[in-house]
């Protein structure tokens, strides 16, 4: 399992630069209420920036003023132009670039897709236009298809297919049966139906408290990438009996402590 020195320095990678001014990306999810965000809401920080860079350029040939002046400013700017992340978008990447400093493969190598979903999937234009898949190519189709030959076959970002259940679901990861279990690296699945799901991974473990970081919002602030402390009053209780320090649990039900397989060796 990765160190919290080694999350932690994969988080600074989020941090972007607007005209001078550092800002972690703000919470982007792509709802009805929603506009479709850059890249879908998981774009890696790299992207993020690249496109940060882009709308100043063409904002500077423009002859435009860019009205940054602060992080509060820094993080309007990204708002208005749709660069955020959702909260599976920043673990996947997260953990990328954790198994990436650790030379131990692609997150996207352990990650699968039910064969049911992937021919539904195929159906659609934009997933035709790439690739369409046999008769033959289905019949020989595991019941679990690995992401990374779906993302080679119809030519789709790994992070675009991911979700909260993909990442927490028996193929992607094992179950954490108690919180004395708890590593640097666990997931904390939680959803309360199915258009609500919301997932955090763990930083850090003390005695009596578990920090965690997501991509959060539950008011009217951008929110986007943050950490919460759990304290933890009753080891022999579930997680979500724990004293959760700004975070609403009231959105939520269902928890779960899973750990991913690519930190299983």
């Amino acid at each position: 399992m990765p160190s919290p020195e080694t999350l932690l320095k994969g988080i600074e990678s989020f941090v972007l630069t607007v005209n001078d001014i550092q800002v972690m990306p703000v919470y982007w999810i792509n709802t009805l209420d929603y506009k479709n965000g850059f890249k879908g809401a998981k774009g890696s920080p790299e992207d993020m920036q690249l496109e940060i860079d882009r709308i100043l350029q063409s904002c500077n040939e423009a002859t435009e003023e860019v009205n940054v002046r602060d992080e509060a400013s820094a993080r309007n700017f990204l708002y208005r132009n749709q660069i955020g992340i959702d909260c599976s978008g920043f673990v996947f990447h997260l953990i990328n670039k954790v198994l990436e400093a650790e030379g131990l493969g692609l997150y996207s190598d352990t990650l699968f897709v039910n064969k049911k979903e992937l021919i539904q999937a195929a159906t659609k234009d934009s997933w035709k236009d790439e690739h369409i898949l046999t008769d033959d190519e289905i019949a020989n189709l595991p019941a679990q298809v690995p992401l990374r030959w779906v993302c080679t076959i119809f030519n789709k970002e790994p992070a675009s297919q991911v979700n909260v259940a993909r990442l927490c679901n028996d193929m992607g990861s094992v179950a954490v049966a108690s919180l004395v279990e708890v590593q640097s690296g666990d997931l904390i699945a939680m959803g309360k139906n199915s258009k609500s799901k919301h997932v955090a991974i763990v930083i850090s473990v003390e005695d009596n408290s578990i920090e965690i970081w997501n991509s959060y919002r539950e008011d009217a602030s951008y929110g986007g990438i943050m950490s919460h402390q759990i304290r933890i009053i009753d080891k022999d209780a579930p997680i979500e009996e724990q004293s959760w320090l700004g975070f609403d649990l009231r959105r939520y039900e269902n928890f779960a402590i899973r750990r991913p397989k690519a930190f299983i060796i």
